[in-house]
Order: structure tokens, then sequence, then C-alpha cells
């Protein structure tokens, strides 16, 4: 089976940027695990306290899709893909620069929100 290939220098263009988002998400989803040991030190908090912020992101992506699947749909998806990209950014400097467990927990929640809605309703259909 031939699948048809991006010729237009635009399209190549579309897909290096879809690619890189999805690997910024993967990235910001999969970080935790490894620093688990620096960040569990850092905040002095205990396994519970990390799991439960792991999980936050998980939670917030949960919610936010059930949410957004409401409202979404009456947004350009383009416009609301870049607004919802900025807001992770945002989001992920938060997480970088968190003062607290506190903060940090915000900042994760603040990027699972974000996160979903961009990845599951904007993307797939960048090219409309």
């Amino acid at each position: 089976m031939s699948y048809p290939q991006a010729t237009h220098p635009h399209e190549r263009w579309i897909l290096w940027v879809l690619a890189g988002i999805q690997f910024s998400h993967i990235v910001d989803f999969m970080i935790m695990m490894p620093l688990g040991p620096q960040i569990t030190r850092q905040f002095d908090i205990g396994d519970a306290a990390f799991g439960f912020l792991v999980s936050a992101y998980t939670w917030a992506a949960a919610i936010s899709g059930l949410v957004a699947s409401a409202y979404v749909d009456r947004f350009d998806r383009k416009r609301l893909l870049l607004v919802l990209f900025v807001a992770f950014a945002i989001a992920t400097l938060g997480c970088a620069v968190a003062w607290s467990y506190a903060s940090l927990v915000a900042a994760r929640i603040a990027t699972g929100f974000s996160e979903v809605c961009c990845l599951h309703w904007c993307k797939p259909w960048w090219p409309s």
C-alpha cells in the first residue's frame, strides 16, 4: 500500500511543526519519572506526594478533555492550537521555576489542562 507524499514545502513545514508539538508533549509527560529523586529531595516530599504530582497532570487532562469537548468546536482550530500551545509553554515554564511543592502541582495541573486540548482536538485537524 502506498501513501501520498507531502510534496509541497508548506505541507512539509506543517508536518514538522506538528511533530515538534507532539515531541514537546511527550517529553513533558515523560520527564517527571526520571526527575523523581531530585524532586522529592528538593521539595522534601514522600513517594505518595510525588505520585500525586505525577497524577495531577493526568487528572487535569481528563477533566479538561470532558469539559472542552462541549466548547472546543466553536473556535478556529489553528488559533486554538497556537493559544493552547503558548499556554502549555507558559505552564511548563512554571514547572521549571516552581518554588514550592504547591506551585509545582499548580503548574502541572495547568500543563495538563492545556495539553489535552492542544493534542486531541487541534492537532489532527490543522490543515482545515
